[in-house]
């Protein structure tokens, strides 16, 4: 009987301190994931581009953005670029845009990257996971995509790779919106 006493204490125990490490957390992450759900509206930001203007998401209202978090130092992102090259040709001359944000911290890997890799698209800068654009969408690896509809609202998140089936249906369903 006591031994069963001591393990309901020991459990006891163990269990309310999980309960209390819970309600200690930051709900800062919660909050910016619960604003990213489909048809809540895309947090807006302002980058410097690779051709050294500056960019915001709002610039490409009445467009399907396929929006790309991804670094020159990330193997799943290298992988993607020609799957990305295939969509933006089958795409060509549609109201679609391809928008990658990097989150290097090294702004010339990135520049380096772009180019050696011949990718297309918008290309901006934001300087890191700990940006502020990083932290609006909650990023927590790359490549994050996220699917933005003509009126800047969550259409997709997660969307697609674009090595993924369907990813091309998924744009030609938002165009025709």
């Amino acid at each position: 009987m006591k031994k069963h006493i001591k393990k309901l204490v020991i459990s006891f125990y163990i269990i309310s301190n999980v309960v209390i490490s819970i309600a200690q957390t930051d709900t800062t992450s919660f909050k910016a994931a619960k604003d990213l759900f489909q048809g809540s509206p895309a947090p807006d930001f302002t980058l410097k581009s690779n051709q050294r203007d500056t960019l915001s998401l709002s610039d490409f209202r009445g467009k399907v953005v396929y929006l790309q978090f991804w670094a020159s130092w990330c193997a799943v992102c290298k992988q993607q670029i020609p799957y990305a090259k295939f969509l933006q040709n089958e795409l060509q001359g549609k109201d679609v845009v391809f928008l990658y944000i990097s989150v290097d911290e090294n702004e010339l890997g990135w520049l380096k990257t772009i180019k050696k890799r011949n990718m297309e698209g918008v290309h901006l800068y934001s300087g890191g996971f700990d940006s502020e654009v990083a932290q609006s969408y909650d990023l927590q690896a790359t490549p994050t995509c996220i699917l933005i509809d003509k009126q800047g609202n969550i259409a997709f998140n997660p969307a697609k790779y674009p090595s993924q089936r369907g990813l091309l249906e998924d744009i030609e369903r938002l165009l025709e919106e």
